[in-house]
């Protein structure tokens, strides 16, 4: 049912309605300032974050959250791409996720500022980089806990993210959802599997007392053509758990179909569409978040 509906999504993408929801990706160059005029953009790129059944039935907002950016460095393209999600349990859950997004999201443009007058080299971002983002969103929980007099466990969220240069790429995650790679001459992989807690269901959070020995960075050299990032509500249906390994037929329909569509807005209504059918609502019943990303060649940018 869900491959029928994946056909569905890429044959009525011609004839869609242009819808922006709240969040929606956006290129953004650096500060006049620090940057030339932005080049045609390298990536197509959007995300959406629905709610889940469970929450709908119960009155909740949805608890994940995205934000998606391009930029620019003396004419390379830099993709940082982020999501989190706030733990069900947890009381400003929703909140939390916002702003562990914004902040990682900040840390990473002020590292780019930083490096502005250099380029995207191999040199210009590292691997602390990417933990400063995990350690400053803590800090920012932390002090918003402090604010509200309420306990940091009422802040708890997963956090992933991703920052794609021409050169490298660099990835962190704090427990579950995934950060998924379609690499030139590779097959389709996962930067991290999914890191579960003690118990079933659970995983590992930001608020959390041993949350700096959960975080995993890794940086890649690879050529990338296509980036996917989610949250654990589309786990069942995107993650072949048995192989440890991506379930491709699930992506590459998007993939294909993202890369192909020279208009991104008029993708955002019936890739939200699919995210809230009832045929991935009959899989799943969490909020669901997925950041779709595909490089594009330099003859298809100037289209």
């Amino acid at each position: 049912m869900v491959g029928s509906l994946l056909r569905w999504l890429v044959r009525i993408l011609g004839f869609s309605q242009d819808h922006s929801a709240p969040g929606s990706p956006v290129a953004t160059p650096l500060p006049e300032e620090l940057a030339e005029k932005p080049p045609a953009s390298t990536w197509r790129f959007l995300s959406a974050c629905v709610r889940g059944t469970s929450h709908v039935n119960d009155g909740l907002p949805c608890q994940d959250y995205a934000l998606v950016r391009e930029t620019w460095l003396a004419g390379e393209s830099l993709l940082i791409a982020v999501c989190a999600d706030g733990a069900g349990s947890a009381k400003h859950a929703e909140i939390a996720a916002r702003m562990a997004c914004e902040k990682s999201l900040a840390v990473i443009q002020r590292s780019v500022r930083r490096i502005s007058r250099r380029g995207l080299d191999e040199t210009a971002l590292s691997e602390e980089d990417v933990k400063q983002c995990f350690l400053q969103a803590r800090r920012r929980l932390e002090a918003q806990a402090e604010t509200d007099g309420t306990p940091l466990r009422e802040y708890a969220c997963t956090l992933l993210i991703a920052v794609v240069a021409p050169q490298f790429a660099l990835f962190g995650q704090l427990g579950d959802g995934a950060i998924v790679l379609d690499i030139v001459g590779d097959e389709m992989q996962t930067v991290f599997w999914p890191r579960r807690g003690e118990y079933a269901n659970t995983t590992w959070f930001l608020s959390g007392t041993d949350w700096e020995s959960q975080v995993q960075i890794d940086r890649r050299s690879s050529e990338l053509r296509h980036l996917a990032m989610l949250t654990d509500g589309l786990q069942p249906l995107a993650l072949d758990d048995s192989r440890k390994r991506p379930h491709a037929p699930f992506f590459a329909p998007m993939f294909r179909a993202l890369h192909g569509q020279v208009d991104v807005k008029q993708f955002q209504a019936p890739f939200r569409a699919f995210l809230e059918s009832n045929d991935v609502n009959d899989r799943t019943d969490d909020d669901k978040t997925l950041i779709l990303a595909s490089r594009l060649a330099r003859h298809d940018s100037a289209d």
